[in-house]
């Protein structure tokens, strides 16, 4: 019976003894490949580690010496190292990109509306320097005032200020800027008043030409320009000259600016000759103006 239970069990044949020891063989060898490769890696760091000491020793080696013939060795290890340290500073994200993009756009917006309030200052502080220097030069008794109202119809043209009788104002008082005048008081209110300007039709001053010193009356024509009529017609009269007020004048001081002579027509049929004037002052640009309280109460015309 022992004999055949013995007998029963079949003796380990060759194939799987050679099974056996291909498996055992296998674990071996992948035990021994991974502490070839862990060994390897300790090694590779090792040396890595040590290259790099011996690198930046060398380097302190080379930048420390002062030798002439070195300068070339060490600009082109800065230039190399220099690309280097480009291309990783490339290697950013687009989105990155992208938002420092947007940073700048919005910067450089920020810019231009600074520089865009620090002129809109600088022309406001030199408009105002200009009208103080005026005021406290000339030696009339100005009274500062603010335009806030316009009348721009073809048959009344007209500013209104805020200033009035409260503030010592008078019809028929001057309004003037530094670069001449701009009109006459026409209507007073206590705390406003209307300023009839000098391109209105119904206006009218005794005027003169500087240079020549020929006398007429200036009125308005339509447009851009005002007329100097009854100017005797052998007057030397010359383009480029300058019109101001006259002493005859009884609303304008004389000598104020008034324009200048742009054109010159003469009429066979009459004894006079007509003058073009431009006006000095732009009157649909004025802010600020000035009222004259001493005014002038000679003469018998405007």
């Amino acid at each position: 019976m022992a004999c055949a239970a013995e007998c029963g069990r079949a003796a380990p044949g060759p194939e799987l003894h050679i099974i056996t020891n291909v498996s055992a063989g296998k674990r071996e060898h992948v035990r021994d490949s991974k502490s070839n490769r862990i060994g390897l890696l300790a090694v590779s760091r090792h040396e890595y580690f040590t290259l790099i000491i011996c690198t930046i020793i060398s380097l302190s080696f080379l930048f420390a010496n002062d030798n002439p013939r070195v300068y070339g060795l060490r600009a082109a290890i800065v230039d190399v190292w220099a690309g280097v340290l480009q291309q990783i500073s490339g290697f950013r994200s687009g989105e990155e990109l992208q938002q420092e993009l947007a940073r700048t756009r919005m910067r450089a917006s920020e810019l231009l509306l600074e520089n865009s309030r620090l002129q809109q200052a600088r022309v406001e502080n030199e408009f105002l320097r200009t009208m103080l220097e005026f005021k406290r030069e000339t030696g009339y008794s100005l009274l500062t005032a603010s335009v806030i109202g316009r009348d721009e119809d073809q048959l009344v043209r007209s500013i209104t200020i805020d200033v009035g009788a409260r503030d010592g104002v008078r019809k028929d008082l001057p309004v003037i800027v530094p670069e001449g005048i701009v009109g006459r008081v026409a209507r007073v209110g206590q705390h406003s008043a209307v300023v009839q300007l000098l391109i209105d039709h119904n206006f009218h001053v005794a005027c003169k030409i500087r240079e020549s010193r020929v006398d007429g009356i200036l009125a308005y024509e339509g447009g851009q320009y005002n007329l100097l009529t009854q100017v005797i017609k052998n007057a030397p009269v010359q383009v480029g000259e300058t019109v101001v007020t006259s002493k005859i004048s009884s609303i304008f001081p004389p000598e104020l600016p008034v324009g200048r002579v742009v054109e010159i027509h003469s009429d066979p049929s009459t004894l006079f000759q007509t003058i073009k004037v431009r006006p000095f002052v732009a009157v649909e640009r004025l802010e600020l103006v000035f009222v004259m309280l001493d005014g002038n109460s000679s003469g018998a015309v405007q």
